[in-house]
């Protein structure tokens, strides 16, 4: 029930900001773009640290400097607690947002304000491996 909820207020905001853009004369959804990284991931607790991967997608333009993007990451961890328990731990986040571009003429850097929505789901399993 709850997934569902969140589900259908992700797709009625999507819906929203793509209904808002049609009123404008420079509406350009699509893919314009795609990357990729690494990143460095420190989970609390006694995980320790891992990589992550992730990618992005610019999807276009909507009123004036309005910029949709769509992210992705993903993790795993596994590592053994006492010399007991085998653990194993891992988190995929998929979620998208809209930057505003403020108007700096001249500047090699652009900044921004941001917002958005991410799902993260994540998983865990154990297994005890004996007594010492």
């Amino acid at each position: 029930m709850r997934k569902t909820g969140i589900m259908a207020v992700t797709i009625a905001l999507i819906v929203s900001f793509a209904s808002l853009g049609q009123a404008q004369t420079n509406l350009q959804i699509g893919l314009n773009a795609v990357g990729g990284g690494i990143g460095f991931v420190n989970p609390s607790g006694s995980i320790g640290s891992t990589i992550s991967l992730a990618g992005n997608a610019e999807l276009g333009t909507f009123m004036n400097d309005f910029h949709l993007v769509g992210f992705t990451q993903f993790w795993r961890k596994s590592y053994t607690e006492q010399s007991l328990w085998d653990w194993s731990w891992s988190e995929f986040i998929v979620g998208g947002g809209a930057k505003y571009y403020f108007k700096m003429q001249g500047m090699p850097v652009k900044p921004y304000a941001g917002a958005g929505l991410l799902l993260a789901l994540s998983h865990y399993s154990w297994k005890f491996t004996g007594v010492s």
